[in-house]
């Protein structure tokens, strides 16, 4: 956070914090109000109240619910970095126990928040993984739902990528699995998914540009620019940066075919 002019005054970063939680006093709220004239201390509000709501919405959890453990100790072991250079109470402020006065409180929220920027890219990078997967293994699980093992397309790679395409019409929803799937360069070329409905129309439909970035297995969800009716195949083509509306398919080393 950009605070400049008010992080080393503890007061003030406690009013801010108060004030974003709600618990300020009549007396409290008089003086933040004062110091509120200031430009330096208005932008540091709201870029506490911005984060504070980016991380809510994160967690998809209220402050008093408890956080997955993976994500709390992420936070304790950097808010135990952030205030060994601003207190020599470091326990009181980071471990789990009650604090015993609201201003403790207060503070390890606003460090809670700073640190929460420093990890957010990972912390809440693997719970999305896992929801995918978790909605991947629920659409396999039902009846209608359509699953097929990528095969060699007509420009195949040099090396084999496992993987399959799981489909649920029902719901229009979907993923691809791949496995050892090379790792492209954005800005040069994209992978482009074309899912192919006869009995919708002669062209495929646009099913999504996307990247690999890392090695092993990657999960990416199936975005069908139109309705899919009846699927009978999918396919993979390596386009420019940005993928086409109509692909040449010069370049298609993936397919799966839907038996019948």
């Amino acid at each position: 956070m950009s605070t400049t002019g008010i992080n080393d005054d503890r007061d003030k970063l406690e009013l801010l914090a108060g004030h974003v939680l709600g618990d300020l006093s009549d007396e409290e709220s008089e003086r933040l109000e004062a110091i509120l004239s200031d430009n330096d201390t208005r932008q540091a509000l709201w870029e506490l109240e911005r984060t504070a709501a980016t991380v809510q919405v994160a967690i998809g959890a209220q402050m008093d619910e408890r956080l997955p453990e993976h994500v709390a100790d992420q936070i304790r072991a950097s808010a135990r970095d952030i205030l060994l250079s601003e207190s020599s109470d470091v326990e009181a402020f980071v471990q789990p126990a009650k604090p015993a006065t609201a201003a403790p409180v207060r503070e390890l929220f606003a460090w809670f928040c700073a640190a929460a920027c420093l990890i957010f890219a990972f912390s809440f990078w693997q719970p999305n993984e896992e929801s995918t997967a978790e909605t991947r293994s629920s659409l396999i699980a039902q009846a209608e739902t359509i699953q097929v093992n990528w095969t060699a397309g007509k420009t195949p790679f040099a090396s084999p990528v496992e993987g399959d395409v799981v489909w649920d019409n029902t719901t229009q929803t979907g993923f691809m699995r791949f496995v050892n799937m090379p790792i492209n360069d954005p800005t040069i070329e994209q992978y482009q998914l074309w899912i192919i409905d006869p009995e919708r129309d002669d062209e495929p439909i646009d099913g999504g540009v996307f990247d690999i970035t890392s090695e092993g297995e990657v999960l990416v969800k199936i975005d069908a620019k139109l309705a899919v009716v009846n699927p009978a195949a999918f396919a993979i083509t390596i386009e420019k940066a940005g993928g086409v509306v109509v692909s040449s398919q010069e370049r298609l080393p993936l397919l799966a075919a839907v038996e019948g």
